[in-house]
Parts: C-alpha cells; sequence; structure tokens
C-alpha cells in the first residue's frame, strides 16, 4: 500500500522525460555533424540507451504492484504510474533524436524526396507524441466514490458500484480482469476501447479484486474513496 500523492510522481516522471528529450535533441544534432569523432560516439550511444530502455521496459512489464496511490485531483485512488510506458516512451524518443535529426537535414538541404523525408520525420514525432500521451500517466483505472473509471487513450469506461455483481465482481483473466454485473444497464462507455467487461490489471489483480469487493460490499466506505485515512483501512480491511 502506498500514499504518496499521485501528482507528486507524475510532476518528477515529467522531469524525467523531459531531460530525456532534451538528450534525444543533443544526440540528433551530434550525429548529423560531419566530424567521425563525434557522430559515430553518438551513434553508439543512442543505440546503447535505447537497448536499455526495451530492455528496461522488458523487466518493469513484469511487475504490477499491490499498491495504489491517491490523486488528490481527482479524489480517487488510482495504481502508481507504471514503468513500462515511460521507458516506452524513452526508447522512441531516443531513436527518434537522430532519425528526425536526418530527416529535417535532408528537408532543409532539399535532396532527392525530400518530402517522402518530411512525411517520415512529422510521423516519427506523432508516433514520439502518443508515447508521451501514454506515458503521462493519466490513463488506467481510478477507484472513485461513485463507482471505477478505466480512462484510455482512446476512451472510457465507467462502473458504478452498485453495477457490480456482489457475490464476485471482478476476476482475474489472463493478463487484465472481468467484470461481473448485477446492474449493466448502469455501465458506460465513451468513446473507443475494450468490451464492457474487461479491464486492465494496472496492479496485482488479487489486490484489486479485493478492495473493489470491499466497496461493492460495504458502500458505508465509499464516500471516504480518495482520502489517504481511508487507504490505510481499505489496505488493513483487505490484508494488504
Amino acid at each position: 500500500m502506498l500514499t504518496r500523492d499521485f501528482a507528486a510522481i507524475i510532476r518528477r516522471r515529467r522531469l524525467v522525460m523531459i531531460g530525456v528529450l532534451v538528450l534525444a535533441v543533443a544526440l540528433g544534432i551530434a550525429t548529423e555533424t560531419d566530424r567521425v569523432q563525434i557522430w559515430l560516439p553518438a551513434a553508439a550511444t543512442t543505440l546503447a540507451l535505447t537497448g536499455v530502455a526495451v530492455a528496461l521496459y522488458t523487466r518493469a512489464s513484469r511487475h504490477r504492484p499491490a499498491a495504489l496511490v491517491v490523486s488528490r485531483r481527482e479524489r480517487a485512488f488510482v495504481a502508481p504510474p507504471s514503468a513500462p510506458p515511460v521507458f516506452q516512451a524513452a526508447a522512441f524518443t531516443l531513436l527518434g533524436g537522430p532519425l528526425v535529426g536526418d530527416k529535417v537535414a535532408d528537408v532543409i538541404s532539399r535532396e532527392y524526396l525530400w518530402p517522402v523525408d518530411a512525411a517520415l520525420g512529422a510521423t516519427w514525432v506523432l508516433l514520439v507524441a502518443v508515447q508521451w500521451h501514454v506515458a503521462a500517466g493519466r490513463h488506467g483505472l481510478r477507484l472513485r466514490p461513485d463507482g471505477v473509471l478505466n480512462r484510455q487513450a482512446l476512451g472510457s469506461h465507467f462502473i458504478p458500484w452498485d453495477a457490480f455483481d456482489p457475490a464476485l465482481p471482478l476476476a482475474a483473466v489472463g493478463h487484465g480482469l472481468a467484470a461481473s454485473y448485477h446492474r449493466p444497464d448502469l455501465v458506460r462507455r465513451r468513446g473507443l476501447g475494450g468490451g464492457r467487461r474487461t479491464l486492465p490489471a494496472d496492479v496485482d489483480p488479487e489486490y484489486l479484486i479485493r478492495v473493489v469487493h470491499e466497496y461493492v460490499n460495504h458502500p458505508e466506505h465509499r464516500t471516504a474513496v480518495g482520502s489517504e485515512a481511508e487507504l490505510h483501512r481499505v489496505g488493513a480491511a483487505t490484508g494488504s
């Protein structure tokens, strides 16, 4: 169980990503120089750091903490911002520095098929922007006083507490969770996304199942969701 403020974690994450962006731009500029003493080490550094980011992404993807953090801004319990999207965004950004730098240089010099280079460069910038959007930490599950919000990049999925089946509100299925409903008519969806019964397991599935079961079957505690005191209480109540 964690009680760190969600906003503070996001601020630190943004600082890390800004640092990665500055490094990627510097490497992109360095790889466009004519001096082999500069561009060769810059290219090697880019590949090495990208490889490290991919390796860290692979390792971090296997870990799902049995923890929630407080989001005071949203008055909700949320999963701690996960590391894999950050490492993935870092890999795209680092690799994109030299790639976009090369395309920009081709466009400036009006090399043959420079419009294609411009399109490729713009596409990579868009890919990096999407990765940053995902890494921002504003997606995933939110446990709120009124229910569970599943916020994804292209849509959202809201389940009021009273919509869940009290006997078995959630069950672990593969790498995610499946919801069981007593009142499916209360469930609301917006935009694109997964099915009405599919939820991501941003934290340890068994831990999240116990927490959701607590609020589905004890409505008197719902109004306190989003406070540190309640996070401590539900942790003690669920044996977390």
